[in-house]
């Protein structure tokens, strides 16, 4: 980052862009008032965000221990490797949003809402089954002491499994004239969280956080869909939504009744693999998404040299 600065900085100054300036008479415009408006809601809403993620570790500490909130931990940055190739993509598609709002092509943008939330789902699942399949593996890599978060793992993945199905609602929300209704809906999260968090950690010591988080995040976005199918008369789904989601359950179901291997290790190499290409092999011939296809054909293609 600071030889990124010092580059930019060089560049300026040799182009002579460089003011430093500052006319108040233009900051205290009141043209600007609707962008300091903008700019205030994101600040707090993106705060809202950055609490949640630290809410639940804090009222288990709260109501349990710390021991309970070393366990809880790891089980939280496994369960989130699966959002990560959909927060890739919305770092992509925001700006196309906004263009598409400062066109007002609804149909752009309700094409990339559908998009933009059949892949990262394709392949949000995929990883949760690879995590689940390997599950009793990853908690014996972690110990004794902090291989106990396995239904942490599952409550949250579900969670975000939801949130992911639901596609880029809150990109399309923040970036519409009805930015403000986002921060309601962060605001309304935390205290579904909180709630639920005062609920079930009592019952359920650290899985109940988990299913707390796992559920108030499944309801968040599906009320903030709600709200821009009504608004916008948009959605994500489609018919191949339904037949990604069931190829998941089915997938989830055989994982549960597989026949391991005497050998943990060779029971997850020998079926992680089996998983992964039945998986895809079946994503690939029922066209759950062209995108996907596409790159599965420039594989193909390479691989054995023939066109698909």
């Amino acid at each position: 980052y600071l030889l990124i600065f010092l580059l930019l900085f060089v560049f300026l100054l040799k182009i002579g862009a460089l003011k430093f300036s500052v006319d108040f008479s233009i900051i205290l415009d009141k043209k600007f008032i609707p962008i300091y408006t903008y700019a205030a809601f994101s600040i707090i809403a993106v705060g809202t965000s950055l609490l949640l993620l630290n809410i639940d570790t804090i009222m288990i500490e709260h109501y349990l221990t710390l021991k309970e909130v070393a366990i809880y931990g790891p089980s939280v940055y496994i369960a989130g490797t699966i959002i990560i190739p959909s927060r890739g993509l919305n770092t992509i598609v925001a700006p196309l949003i906004s263009q598409g709002w400062a066109k007002y092509d609804v149909s752009s943008i309700e094409s990339l809402y559908i998009r933009s939330a059949i892949v990262p789902l394709i392949i949000s699942i995929f990883l949760f089954l690879i995590i689940w399949f390997n599950i009793d593996l990853l908690m014996m890599i972690l110990g004794e002491v902090f291989g106990q978060g396995k239904y942490v793992i599952l409550f949250l993945s579900l969670g975000q499994i939801v949130n992911i199905a639901t596609g880029i609602n809150g990109i399309i929300l923040t970036t519409s004239k009805y930015y403000k209704v986002d921060f309601y809906f962060q605001i309304s999260l935390v205290v579904i969280t909180v709630t639920l968090n005062i609920i079930f950690i009592p019952l359920y010591g650290i899985n109940g956080a988990a299913l707390a988080t796992g559920v108030a995040i499944a309801t968040h976005n599906s009320l903030r869909s709600i709200y821009v199918y009504f608004r916008f008369k948009m959605h994500p789904f489609s018919p191949k939504t339904i037949a990604v989601l069931v190829i998941g359950i089915i997938f989830f179901a055989i994982i549960s009744i597989i026949p391991p291997f005497e050998n943990i290790w060779i029971n997850s190499i020998v079926y992680s693999r089996l998983i992964s290409i039945v998986y895809w092999l079946i994503i690939y011939f029922v066209k759950a998404s062209d995108d996907i296809n596409k790159q599965m054909n420039i594989i193909l293609d390479k691989l054995i040299g023939n066109k698909f």
